[in-house]
This record gives C-alpha cells, sequence and structure tokens, in this order.
C-alpha cells in the first residue's frame, strides 16, 4: 500500500463460478490473491467442471480461499447467486475464471465506494 492509500475495514467476497476454466484459472485466481487490497476472500464453485479446473483449485492452500463444488452443471446464475449466499464480505465482487483483476482493482473500488456512500455499485 502507497503511503497516500487509506486503509479501509470492508472485507470484499469475490465471487468466482468455474466451468471447464483450465486454460485461465490459475491466472484468474491468482489475480484475485495478488491484489493489493489484502481484506478479501474469494469463493470459488466448480460448477461440474470436466476438465482439470478441480485439480488446478487444489493446488492452493491459502484461508482466503472458500471452495464449494458441483457434481453436474448448474449454469451461471444459479452458480453465482450460490456464491452470494456464501459471502461474509462487506463488499460482493465478481471475477469470471477465465479474467484477471488489474492488482488495485478492489482497492480502487473499495475506495470510490466508502468515499461515495450514495453509490450502491460499481463495476470494471
Amino acid at each position: 500500500m502507497r503511503a497516500n492509500e487509506v486503509k479501509y475495514n470492508s472485507m470484499v467476497s469475490i465471487m468466482m463460478p468455474v466451468y471447464n476454466a483450465e486454460k485461465y484459472l490459475k491466472s484468474a485466481i491468482d489475480s484475485v490473491l495478488q491484489q493489493s487490497y489484502q481484506d478479501i476472500e474469494l469463493i470459488i464453485i466448480n460448477d461440474g467442471s470436466t476438465d482439470s479446473s478441480h485439480k488446478i483449485i487444489h493446488t492452493y492452500n491459502d484461508s482466503r480461499i472458500r471452495y464449494y463444488e458441483h457434481t453436474e452443471n448448474k449454469g451461471i446464475v444459479i452458480t453465482r447467486n450460490e456464491c452470494i449466499g456464501y459471502a461474509k464480505g462487506d463488499y460482493i465482487a465478481f471475477l469470471d475464471s477465465d479474467d484477471i483483476a488489474h492488482p488495485s482493482r478492489i482497492y480502487k473500488q473499495i475506495h470510490f465506494l466508502e468515499l461515495n456512500n450514495d453509490i450502491g455499485l460499481c463495476g470494471s
């Protein structure tokens, strides 16, 4: 954190539904775990993947990751809603399993929302 940055005490729950994302999954997870804002939990639901997504997820040993698994594919809408149900954070963020978050994404979004209480959501 830079000297002019503010430390917030709000946990962010980051939702990551996964379905056959082995090609991009490691990069997506790493981009979350390497955020400049560290008060996060990463909720991953493997939505019945038939590739090696399960094995990739299990290579991580990070207490911020909460992992759940479907035995069959339920679809993105059901899986995202289930992720929200598991969230413990003050804020919710989404990151698809084939995306990469900029290292300061969560910090910038928290900073904006904390300074603008009249705004309920932001995206990037």
